[in-house]
């Protein structure tokens, strides 16, 4: 499994998650490759992280760390459509790597992740974040229903 971000046409840095993640290793993750991807796509820009409704993104110690590092998320409604654009970016992921031709070992496999998200065109994740108007009026149109997203 890896931890992934992307905003303003670039991709953060991938992190490999080994096993499960409870709120204590998602806010080591946040730690580790959050902060160092808001320095390095958005510089002192402002920006809103948008992630689901994962128990580990909503727990009180993940609450409290966006808190404490100044982090603006995206209000997201319990039990609602996930039209965050990094699933459609996870998909594209997945092609590219399989593209990339049998992997016979797991190293063999992370190296191939890796060069294929450090590949990801900048107009690739531009279409992506211009399409969340979009995605959240195909929602309210749907009024809650499943949508093409």
């Amino acid at each position: 499994m890896f931890w992934g971000c992307f905003g303003n046409g670039k991709v953060g840095t991938l992190r490999a998650v080994e096993g499960s993640i409870d709120s204590l290793a998602y806010t080591r993750i946040l730690r580790d490759a959050l902060l160092a991807a808001r320095r390095d796509i958005f510089g002192s820009g402002e920006f809103t992280f948008h992630q689901d409704n994962a128990p580990c993104h909503t727990s009180s110690l993940t609450r409290s760390w966006f808190e404490r590092n100044h982090f603006t998320g995206l209000p997201w409604p319990a039990q609602s459509p996930d039209l965050n654009p990094i699933e459609n970016l996870w998909a594209t992921l997945k092609r590219r790597v399989h593209a990339l031709g049998p992997h016979t070992t797991l190293d063999g496999l992370r190296r191939a992740v890796l060069m294929a998200w450090n590949e990801i065109p900048e107009q690739e994740l531009w279409n992506l974040i211009n399409s969340m108007p979009a995605r959240c009026a195909a929602v309210i149109a749907a009024r809650g229903s499943n949508t093409a997203y």
